[in-house]
């Protein structure tokens, strides 16, 4: 719930709601629990997140009424919610190009607020320091593959 919080565009906050999203995430997430191949504590939380974006986009399709607030919004603040929008989709690629160690701790770090020594501690790394390193590194690809 605390990552979730916020990550909702504005626009749809009349039609979804941050807890019925989690339930749902919850909920698919435990019906293929036996499918789900999480070698380490840090990748459950990146298959979550894969899980709860997906619903948002999946409402987000289907919901008119949120298609129409976009289309209805005045210039600049539809031109701001298209910004942050397009920030979020080529963030989402950017990830989508690392590997798969260098996207969970990024995603553990940046969005789930992980310090590197319960990073390390998670993906089973030398140290909090070579840790911090490493996500720097990948943090760094991410913002190459931004531009």
């Amino acid at each position: 719930m605390r990552w979730a919080h916020g990550r909702i565009p504005t626009q749809a906050k009349g039609f979804m709601d941050t807890e019925d999203v989690v339930q749902e995430t919850m909920m698919l997430a435990f019906k293929n629990i036996e499918n789900i191949k999480a070698e380490r504590p840090g990748a459950f939380f990146t298959y979550l997140r894969t899980i709860f974006l997906n619903q948002i986009k999946q409402e987000l399709r289907k919901n008119k009424p949120f298609q129409l607030s976009i289309t209805q919004c005045s210039d600049e603040r539809k031109m701001a919610y298209e910004r942050d929008l397009n920030t979020l989709i080529a963030y989402d690629e950017a990830l989508e190009k690392l590997s798969e160690e260098e996207n969970e701790a990024v995603i553990l770090r940046m969005e789930f607020g992980f310090s590197h020594q319960e990073i390390a501690e998670m993906m089973q790394r030398p140290s909090a320091n070579s840790t911090r390193m490493f996500i720097s590194r990948a943090l760094v690809k991410v913002a190459e593959a931004m531009t």
